[in-house]
C-alpha cells in the first residue's frame, strides 16, 4: 500500500517526526510512504486545511496513493475536508483503538490526526501506536469479530449513499472551485515528481492513443438506450454503412477535440499547459 503524509501550514513544524514516525511503523508493514509535506512552517507553498481535502482527493482518485494520514490543529478541519470529495473516505483519529476501529468498522482510506490539541509530551509514542493499530491485520475484518457482517453491509450501504450525493466528477468538482485554491493545494516542492511517478487512474478523456476515443463509442457507435448501435443497424437491420460515415466522423472528430479541451483544463488546473 502506498501511503501519502500532508500537513498544512499551522503544524508544518511537526512534518519531520510525523513522517519519521509513520515511515518507521508502515515499512515495517510493507508499506511505503510519501511525504507531500509541508516539510517547514516557512515553505514557499503553503497548503492549509482545505487545500489538504483537494490534494487527498486528487492522489485517492488517481491512484497515486492508496491512503492518506493528514491533519491539522485538531484533525477536526482536515477530516471534514476531505470528507467534502468523491472517493475519500476519511475518519477523525485521536488514540490507537480510534485508529483500529476506523480500519475494521469503516475500512476507510484517510485519517486526519490532531497535530496541535493534546500533542503534548509523548506525542511520538501516541503517533506510532496510532499508526501499529491503523495498519493491524485487514481493514474491514469487523470490531467486535462477530459484527463483521452486518458492519460490512453498513459499509458498502455508505459507499452506495456516498455515490448518489457526490454526483458530480471530481475534475467537475476541481473545475468549479477557486483556481488558485486549486493550484496551491498543488504548489508542493514534490508533488509532479510523486505525483506522476505514481497515478494509477488517468483521467477518463478517452483512449489512450486517440482521447475522446472511447467517448465516441459509448454515445456514438454503440447502442444508446432503444436505439442499436452502427455495427447492429447494418448486421440486423440491413442498413448501408456508407450511410453512416460521415455522420460518424463529425462525431469522432468532436469527442476528439472536447477531449483534448478537457485534457489542458484539468493539467492548467495543477500548472501544467499542454501544447497541440
Amino acid at each position: 500500500m502506498r501511503i501519502a503524509l500532508i500537513n498544512e501550514n499551522s503544524q508544518a513544524a511537526k512534518n519531520e517526526m510525523v513522517y519519521n514516525t509513520l515511515k518507521k511503523v508502515a515499512e515495517g508493514k510493507g508499506h511505503t510512504v510519501d511525504n507531500y509535506g509541508m516539510y517547514a512552517a516557512d515553505d514557499a507553498a503553503q497548503l492549509t486545511y482545505v487545500q489538504n481535502g483537494i490534494l487527498a482527493a486528487l492522489l485517492i482518485n488517481s491512484g497515486a496513493a492508496d491512503f492518506v494520514v493528514t491533519g491539522c490543529g485538531t484533525g477536526e478541519g482536515a477530516m471534514l475536508a476531505l470528507n467534502s470529495f468523491p472517493g475519500v473516505l476519511c475518519g477523525h483519529v485521536v488514540d490507537p483503538s480510534d485508529a483500529y476501529m476506523f480500519m475494521q468498522i469503516n475500512d476507510g482510506n484517510a485519517i486526519s490526526l490532531p497535530f496541535a490539541k493534546g500533542f503534548g509530551w509523548g506525542a511520538e509514542l501516541n503517533l506510532t501506536y496510532i499508526f501499529e493499530k491503523l495498519f493491524e491485520g485487514e481493514p474491514g475484518g469487523g470490531y467486535p469479530k462477530e459484527r463483521v457482517v452486518p458492519e460490512q453491509r453498513n459499509k458498502k450501504i455508505l459507499d452506495g449513499v456516498r455515490k448518489v450525493a457526490f454526483k458530480d466528477s471530481l475534475i467537475d468538482i476541481l473545475k468549479n472551485l477557486d483556481q488558485d485554491l486549486v493550484k496551491g493545494a498543488v504548489a508542493g516542492e514534490k508533488f509532479q515528481e510523486l505525483f506522476f511517478a505514481n497515478c494509477k487512474n488517468p483521467v477518463p478523456f478517452g483512449d489512450c492513443q486517440i482521447p475522446g476515443f472511447s467517448s465516441f463509442l459509448s454515445t456514438s457507435y454503440f447502442a444508446v438506450g432503444d436505439t442499436l448501435g452502427v455495427e447492429d443497424q447494418v448486421r440486423i437491420e440491413g442498413k448501408n454503412a456508407n450511410d453512416f460515415v460521415a455522420e460518424l466522423e463529425q462525431k469522432g472528430n468532436e469527442a476528439n477535440k472536447a477531449a483534448l479541451e478537457a485534457a489542458k483544463e484539468a493539467y492548467a488546473m495543477i500548472g501544467i499547459e499542454l501544447n497541440y
